[in-house]
């Protein structure tokens, strides 16, 4: 069983290095710095771990950033929704 764990742990880790570098080439050439690059991360579905290795922010930082953005589209959401 602890064969299959670490099996598991190995490609976890494997993961979360392949998503890290998937994330520095969705934002490769991008102008307007973090921000932009949050924008473009975050909407492609990265975690904020993720975001946060790229961007050069902290993981806390980046997961308030992503929370808030979630808030922001809901309510734009919700005013499209009530405009017809």
């Amino acid at each position: 069983m602890s064969a299959d764990l670490s099996a598991t742990e190995h490609l976890v880790a494997i993961s979360q290095k392949l998503d890290a570098v998937l994330g520095f080439l969705a934002v490769r050439g991008i102008e307007g710095g973090s921000s932009a690059a949050f924008d473009r991360l975050n909407g492609a579905g990265f975690s904020p771990k993720t975001i946060a290795l790229v961007c050069g922010i902290s993981e806390n930082a980046a997961a308030i950033r992503t929370s808030r953005a979630k808030r922001k589209s809901k309510k734009k959401d919700k005013a499209d929704t009530a405009l017809g």
